[in-house]
C-alpha cells in the first residue's frame, strides 16, 4: 500500500510541490485506516535531450574491456547515502511520448529515487515531521541528480536555480 503525490508539468518549484504534499498529508492523518509508515522516498525523472551522449552525464561504464558510451543502455544502480538510499535508473537512447498533443522526443531517462526507510512510532509522528523530512530528502535528492549531471552537461541543460 502507498501513496504517492505527483506534480504536473511544467514543474511549478519546490515551494507549491511541498505544500501539495503537506496538504495530502494532512487528508491521510485523519485516516484512521493507516496504521504505520514505514518508508518515504522522491523521485525525479526527466528526458535529457543530451545528444545521445554518455559523457553529459558522470558515468563511466567498462564491460569486457570495452567503454560504454553510445551503445544502448539501461542500467539501475542502489547506492547508499545514509540516511537515504539513491536508487539511480538511467536508460539510453529513449523515447517518450506526449500524451496530450501526441509529439515524440528521444534522448536519456535519468531517474533518482531517493527512499529513507525508518520505523515511526505512528502515523501522527510521521507527519508532525513531515516538514522536516521533506525538505531533507529533497536537498539529498536534488544534490544528487545534479552529481550525476557533468560539467558540460550542466552547461547544455541551463538549469534554473530556485
Amino acid at each position: 500500500r502507498s501513496l504517492a503525490v505527483s506534480c504536473k508539468m511544467p514543474y511549478a518549484g519546490w515551494d507549491a510541490f511541498k505544500k501539495a504534499i503537506l496538504s495530502v498529508f494532512g487528508v491521510l492523518q485523519k485516516a484512521s485506516f493507516v496504521k504505520k509508515i514505514e518508508r518515504h522516498s522522491m523521485k525525479y525523472v526527466d528526458l535529457f535531450d543530451l545528444k545521445g551522449s554518455m559523457s553529459s552525464l558522470n558515468l563511466q561504464i567498462e564491460l569486457a574491456g570495452h567503454r560504454i558510451s553510445g551503445e544502448t543502455l539501461n542500467l539501475r544502480v542502489e547506492l547508499p547515502s545514509p540516511p537515504f538510499l539513491q536508487a539511480t535508473t538511467i536508460v539510453s537512447p529513449a523515447t517518450i511520448q506526449n500524451l496530450i498533443d501526441g509529439k515524440t522526443r528521444d534522448g536519456i531517462i535519468v531517474d533518482v529515487d531517493t527512499h529513507r526507510i525508518e520505523d515511526f512510532a505512528s502515523p501522527a509522528q510521521f507527519i508532525d515531521s513531515l516538514p522536516t523530512l521533506l525538505e531533507e530528502i529533497h536537498t539529498a535528492n536534488k544534490s544528487y541528480f545534479f552529481s550525476l549531471i557533468s560539467e558540460s552537461g550542466l552547461r547544455e541543460l541551463e538549469p534554473v536555480y530556485e
